[in-house]
Formats: C-alpha cells, structure tokens, sequence
C-alpha cells in the first residue's frame, strides 16, 4: 500500500485517529510519518481533561462485572464454585486446595475448627487398622504339621482370589502379606 501522504513510498504506519466523532486512518510511509509529526497532523493533542474523558470512554466498554477467579483443586481440577454448587469434593485434596474457603464453612456447620468424626470422646481409642478388619482366616484340616502350612498357603490363595474379584482389595492386601510370610516360612 502507498503512503496517503506523498503517494510514492510503502506504507508502514497506520494513524488512527478520531475526529468529530469520526474515525479516520492514515496509512504513511516513515518519512512523513516524522515530517508530519509534530507539525500539522490536523488533530490536536487531548488536554488534561479530554483525556480523563478518553479513558472514561474505553472504561465503559469493559464489562461491568468480572467473574472473580475461581481456586482449582490441583489434583482432580474440581473448582471451588463447583463445590459451592453441589456441596461436594472432588477428592481428599480439594480440602488442602481450599483450606481457607472451607474452614470457616466447616467452622460454622460442626461448631468447631476440625472435624473430629463421629466416634464418641467417652469411647476407646482407636483401634489400629488391623484390629479394625476382621477377616476370615481360612479353614485347615488337622494334619500333619509339615503339610499344615502348605495346606494354609494354598487356602489364603483362594481367599485372595476372592477378595480380588469382588474388588476387596484391601482385604486383598492383607491376604497377599500373609501368603509372602507363610511362603517365607516354608522358603
């Protein structure tokens, strides 16, 4: 595109203006961009006051109101507004990701700071995960002892095998530990 000015070179500045209401552009070359600069670029520039009014302007076309930024939990990207839409989390770590949206939630719901759960303080301590889950030990035949614990191995197999398929797992996983120490046992 040639420059609107001297109709001889390519033009490589865009002059935008706005003139009684109207916007007008010029396309010049360098060398009368500069020429022009200053002199009698036919707009004056804005005082104080219109430029106040030039920013009000580019203001109210902004949006009214921004959407606040919403926390996103790190781990399984649940929002914070999607929690306050359903009540529920999307995994243990939302509530480190929104520690400080929920305590004061949590603070109001259960009079208290943390949750402390729905055992009774009267009641014993809490028993350790392995007296908690009461499994089946697998029935064995009264036999010599050498055979016992093969007998033993073979049916905490299955039980194993049970667990595994009714998607037990961490009854599985208890199953799996006694099988490796009777195997260290016999090994």
């Amino acid at each position: 595109m040639l420059c609107e000015h001297c109709h001889e070179n390519n033009a490589h500045i865009t002059y935008t203006m706005i003139e009684n209401g109207q916007l007008k552009k010029m396309h010049l070359c360098e060398g009368c961009f500069t020429a022009l600069w200053g002199q009698d670029f036919s707009f004056p520039l804005p005082g104080p006051g219109e430029l106040n009014e030039l920013l009000a302007q580019f203001l109210s076309l902004l949006p009214k109101e921004v959407e606040p930024v919403t926390k996103i939990c790190h781990h399984c990207g649940r929002s914070f507004k999607e929690f306050q839409e359903s009540f529920m989390l999307g995994c243990p770590h939302c509530y480190e990701s929104f520690e400080g949206e929920l305590s004061g939630l949590i603070e109001r719901v259960q009079n208290a700071s943390e949750h402390v759960g729905v055992r009774p303080a009267r009641q014993e301590p809490e028993l350790e995960l392995e007296e908690q889950i009461l499994l089946p030990e697998p029935e064995l035949k009264e036999e010599t002892p050498e055979e016992a614990p093969e007998e033993g191995l073979e049916a905490y197999r299955s039980l194993l095998k049970e667990a595994i398929a009714e998607e037990r797992y961490e009854d599985a996983a208890i199953y799996r530990d006694k099988i490796r120490e009777l195997e260290g046992d016999n090994g």
